[in-house]
C-alpha cells in the first residue's frame, strides 16, 4: 500500500516538461519565435525575401545581415531599402520566416 501511495505521488508531483508528458511526434520540431529590429538592405527576385542587418537577438544570433522569407505573398512589399524595421520570425529548419514586419 505505501508503495502505491508513493507512486501516485511521483505521478501528480511530475513536472508538465518530463520527456513523456506531451512530447511532439518523434522528428517534429515546432518553430521558436523571434523579435528584432533592423534595416533593410536589399531584396531577393520578386520580393520572396528581405536581408536585413538585424540587432543582436538574444538567444538566437549576434547582430549580422540575414535574409528572412516573406511569411505572405506581398508581405514585403510596402517596403524600400534602407528602411528601419522592427520584425518576428519564426526559426524552423534553418528557415527564417517573417511572421510580422513594421516600419519604425
Amino acid at each position: 500500500m505505501m508503495r502505491s501511495m508513493v507512486m501516485a505521488l511521483l505521478v501528480v508531483a511530475a513536472p508538465l516538461s518530463a520527456p513523456w508528458a506531451c512530447a511532439p511526434p518523434q522528428g517534429a520540431s515546432s518553430p521558436r519565435v523571434y523579435e528584432s529590429r533592423g534595416e533593410i538592405k536589399s531584396f531577393g527576385p520578386e520580393r520572396h525575401y528581405a536581408n536585413i542587418h538585424h540587432d543582436a537577438i538574444p538567444g538566437y544570433m549576434d547582430a549580422m545581415t540575414m535574409s528572412f522569407e516573406a511569411g505572405e505573398p506581398g508581405q514585403l512589399a510596402p517596403f524600400k531599402e534602407k528602411q528601419r524595421v522592427s520584425f518576428s520570425f519564426s526559426d524552423s529548419d534553418g528557415r527564417r520566416v517573417l511572421l510580422q514586419i513594421r516600419p519604425e
